[in-house]
């Protein structure tokens, strides 16, 4: 398996209409990236909510080294345990 992230991200969207927006103008779209080739799946996540995703994925990843946990950010402010910047490489 490569050393690689899975390609996930959750979007806190505040209201539903957002939400449906967002996944009408993205779905099946291509990132603009050399190494990005499959087209965006945009769909519900199975667990709602801010707060109950990162209490999910924080417990689950507790014992991964930081450059392995999730990145996670509110309104632009770092919340979670990794301490990795956008475009510092990883």
């Amino acid at each position: 398996r490569r050393r690689s992230n899975r390609g996930i991200a959750f979007i806190n969207f505040v209201t539903p209409a957002v939400a449906t927006e967002y996944a009408s103008a993205q779905h099946k779209q291509t990132l603009r990236h050399p190494s990005s080739q499959r087209p965006l799946e945009i769909m519900p996540a199975d667990l709602q909510g801010f707060e109950a995703n990162v209490a999910h994925h924080t417990d689950a990843l507790q014992n991964q080294a930081d450059a392995n946990r999730p990145l996670i950010l509110k309104k632009g402010s770092h919340l979670g345990p990794r301490r990795q910047e956008f475009g510092s490489g990883g």
